[in-house]
């Protein structure tokens, strides 16, 4: 949250990118795009990384436990 730029965000982690996909175009996100107290929405899909995720403990399950 950025309150001096009236921004906001975050990182989903979600089990597919269909699953993604479906989100995105889902209610939740339709009902911030139709709220007066909102502008501005952006929405991007990246792909994982896997070294990345694992320092951080993302639950992979296919990236083996760190430390």
């Amino acid at each position: 949250m950025n309150e001096a730029e009236h921004e906001a965000g975050g990182i989903y982690l979600f089990e597919n990118k269909a699953a993604a996909q479906s989100y995105m175009a889902g209610p939740i996100v339709a009902a911030l795009k139709a709220s007066p107290a909102v502008s501005n929405i952006s929405a991007k899909l990246f792909d994982v990384l896997e070294d990345h995720s694992a320092i951080t403990r993302a639950p992979l399950s296919n990236v083996g436990s760190v430390g």
